[in-house]
């Protein structure tokens, strides 16, 4: 028999196949059965049947053993009321509810945009009937990258004010689809105010975020943004100096002048007649990215 502290056992397991052990929880309840690991910050244990997600924050450690059996999984682990009653408080949703809007998120992983259509709109008129945007938003950080861009759309139409706390938040998500989704909506829903956060996204480690913060700049069309997209212009890939070209021609362009530039040169020499107008320009070379790259292998979600 052994015991495993949590975080060590994390980084060395992720992807391992499941093993028979015991959960040991920080309230000092224990639950049976094989474990593993979906991502850095979670850990599942299929037993008695089901299989069950449950936050790392939660675990103390755990045992490696042959025990599979659960006696009766109420009396034997407490967390499972305990954990009820604490969403319960935080959404106001009961457990029968969040299953309900679980099952109405479903489809919006589809790859038919039609069926996503239906689901965002079946969402929407759920909404008037329970409170369920705190839920879908607590769900957000740890729901798989297939429903993120969907479920952030719809927390958007339900509510901008709140949405556009929310997205600042998920800008720094580990997964890049996650930081990718929320700068794309910030573009819709935020303000001149998020230019510094959203500009973080052109120095991102993946292609996907940095053309979503090139398109949410070209929505907000702050000329502070201009250095920072110049400076992308030399060092980006084909499709994102394309996206940066299009966020500096919307920021300087008015219906009666157009602004259009080819190269990184023509657009440094435009900005440097247009500087001194412009407060507080963000240059490229004072940005750090929104995230860490995690190892390679490592999924930052988990499904939801």
């Amino acid at each position: 028999m052994r015991v495993c502290r949590l975080l060590p056992l994390l980084l060395v397991t992720v992807g391992l196949a499941a093993r028979a052990d015991t959960i040991h929880f920080v309230d000092g309840s224990t639950l049976n059965g094989k474990v593993s690991y979906p991502n850095a910050n979670a850990v599942a244990l299929e037993f008695n049947g089901s299989r069950v997600v449950f936050p790392a924050t939660d675990i103390e450690s755990v045992e490696e053993n042959d025990v599979v059996e659960n006696p009766g999984v109420r009396s034997l682990n407490p967390y499972a009321d305990a954990h009820n009653k604490a969403m319960l408080e935080q959404t106001g949703l009961t457990a029968a509810q969040r299953r309900e809007v679980r099952r109405l998120v479903e489809p919006l992983s589809s790859p038919d945009p039609r069926e996503r259509a239906t689901a965002r709109e079946q969402l929407i008129a759920k909404a008037k009937e329970i409170e369920l945007w705190d839920y879908l938003a607590l769900c957000v950080p740890s729901m798989g990258m297939r429903y993120v861009p969907e479920v952030l759309r719809v927390l958007c139409e339900l509510d901008p004010v709140k949405a556009r706390k929310l997205l600042t938040e998920t800008v720094e998500h580990t997964c890049p689809v996650h930081r990718g989704s929320a700068l794309a909506m910030l573009g819709m829903v935020g303000t001149r105010e998020d230019t510094d956060l959203i500009v973080r996204g052109l120095v991102d480690s993946d292609e996907v975020v940095q053309v979503s913060a090139a398109r949410a700049l070209a929505a907000l069309r702050d000329p502070r943004a201009t250095p920072a997209l110049i400076a992308v212009l030399d060092k980006a890939s084909p499709r994102v100096r394309q996206d940066c070209s299009v966020a500096l021609s919307r920021i300087w362009s008015s219906e009666d002048a157009p602004v259009e530039f080819e190269t990184a040169s023509e657009w440094s020499a435009f900005w440097q007649e247009r500087a001194g107008t412009v407060a507080g320009p963000v240059s490229l070379n004072s940005l750090k990215p929104l995230s860490i790259p995690l190892p390679e292998g490592v999924d930052p979600t988990y499904k939801f």
